[in-house]
């Protein structure tokens, strides 16, 4: 494995979890004019996590 795939899996991953945390966050404090936001990070992190994986399976790397 390459270490940009790496990196794009961590970046990912970080993106997911800071999703999750302003997620958590907006619930607590009831701001639900946020709840895009969040969710929009959440998924960047997600296609991020998977950017890699279709990228292998398109070029055949």
């Amino acid at each position: 494995m390459n270490w940009y795939f790496i990196a794009f899996e961590v970046f990912g991953f970080i993106f997911t979890l800071f999703g999750i945390y302003h997620f958590f966050i907006v619930f607590k404090n009831r701001n639900y004019d946020r709840y895009s936001r969040a969710i929009m990070i959440m998924i960047l992190g997600i296609v991020t996590m998977f950017f890699p994986i279709v990228f292998k399976v398109i070029f055949k790397l």
